[in-house]
């Protein structure tokens, strides 16, 4: 879907970060990563690694390394090949686009502008070719004087999912959303000739992983791009378990091969890759997806409760409270990341209910705004605010609560 345009004018702004050994004492080096290109140049290294995060490890360790191919050997076992790229390689010895699962890129940055992750072995992923639908999500724009500059400003700012470069003007426009973060790209992206969108590989809402739901295929999945492949997994449910518990990065999708009794990880969406997991049918093979996790807490006050909730990807609809079928109140919500609404008790559909204890109790529908109908990003919430039986006044009482967000799939009971 995206086609590698600017050669000439990348390799213009290479030359400010061309060896790490020039990054000044200030800076720390590092990453991003590409999957469209290849990192051409003399090969210094070559060893077997099943994961992309040592293959960029292993690079900021050697001196003379600037970037990095991960790729499948034609045993389709995953290989890391060290490259200088201020020196020519062979021709021979430069692996296919075809076959690198990730080129890695080395950059030069000021050492406190990624401290919100830190951790991360790699700091943006590459699309490239890529623009804005809108300029409403762009948040804020610069001049810099090369792509390290304009990557780490991102860095430092705590709103910045992507940033879009413009490398024939030297122009920064940084975003607030970014692929993984909308429900459809085509809505919000286009194919661009004049800039390439760098996304943020940082996960600033504090999510539970280990709380969301993936999508479930049978008999489908991909196994020649990956982050991390493990051996001797024993089954599908082990694999998405690694998956949401995996920590060097966030886990977006997962192929499990049984036969092989192996278990890919992967940061990122099949859409993002321009593939579906139908494309090569295998029975052996189950892939998930991660769905869009959404998670909620609840205040309950004195005189009102309080439903927040928080996104993975950009939330554009409504929270409507319900008795029965009627809706007794909406709040709207537009391109928000984070939401909360707050309902009185008595209004809105929030009622008294004595048996078995005394407790408000009422019915929140959250409704993604794409569609009218109800589909498997909707949830409804059952809130309840549970009265302690205590002689003080009910304006003075602690108010304990428990509410059941609830989908197609699974049943989670927060207390």
């Amino acid at each position: 879907m995206y086609k590698w345009y600017h050669i000439l004018t990348f390799l213009l702004s290479l030359v400010l970060y061309a060896n790490c050994l020039e990054c000044p004492s200030n800076t720390t080096l590092n990453f991003y990563i590409d999957s469209t290109t290849v990192i051409e140049g003399i090969i210094i290294e070559k060893f077997d690694t099943k994961l992309l995060s040592e293959c960029v490890q292993r690079c900021s360790y050697n001196a003379a390394c600037t970037g990095a191919n991960f790729l499948l050997n034609v045993n389709d076992d995953p290989i890391c090949l060290l490259i200088d790229s201020t020196k020519k390689g062979l021709a021979a010895e430069t692996p296919t686009k075809e076959s690198v699962m990730y080129a890695i890129q080395g950059y030069c940055q000021d050492k406190d502008k990624n401290a919100l992750c830190r951790e991360r072995a790699w700091s943006f992923e590459k699309f490239a070719n890529l623009g804005i639908k809108s300029s409403s999500f762009v948040f804020a724009e610069s001049t810099s004087p090369g792509l390290p500059s304009c990557l780490a400003s991102c860095s430092a700012r705590q709103n910045c999912e992507a940033v879009l470069f413009d490398a024939a003007a030297l122009k920064c426009m940084f975003l607030s959303i970014s692929p993984h973060t909308v429900h459809q790209i085509e809505k919000f992206f286009a194919v661009s000739l004049t800039t390439d969108l760098y996304e943020r590989n940082c996960m600033k809402r504090h999510l539970e992983l280990e709380k969301c739901t993936f999508l479930r295929l049978n008999h489908a999945g991909f196994t020649d791009v990956f982050d991390m492949r493990l051996d001797a997994v024993a089954d599908a449910s082990t694999c998405e378990s690694i998956c949401a518990s995996w920590h060097y990065g966030t886990c977006r999708s997962f192929t499990y091969d049984r036969k092989e009794q192996r278990c890919y990880i992967s940061h990122i969406a099949s859409r993002l890759l321009g593939r579906r997991p139908m494309e090569h049918l295998n029975a052996d093979l189950s892939f998930g997806e991660l769905d869009d996790c959404m998670q909620f807490s609840l205040n309950c006050k004195s005189g009102s409760l309080k439903l927040t909730g928080k996104a993975m990807k950009m939330f554009d609809g409504a929270l409507k409270a319900r008795k029965g079928t009627q809706v007794m109140c909406q709040h709207n919500v537009s391109h928000s990341y984070e939401f909360s609404t707050e309902m009185k008790y008595g209004d809105c559909g929030v009622q008294m209910q004595r048996n078995p204890t005394s407790s408000f109790m009422g019915t929140i529908l959250v409704k993604e705004g794409s569609t009218e109908m109800i589909t498997v990003k909707d949830k409804m919430i059952q809130v309840s605010c549970r009265l302690h039986e205590e002689s003080e006044p009910i304006a003075n009482q602690f108010l304990s609560y428990q509410f059941e967000v609830t989908d197609n799939s699974t049943s989670t009971v927060l207390a």
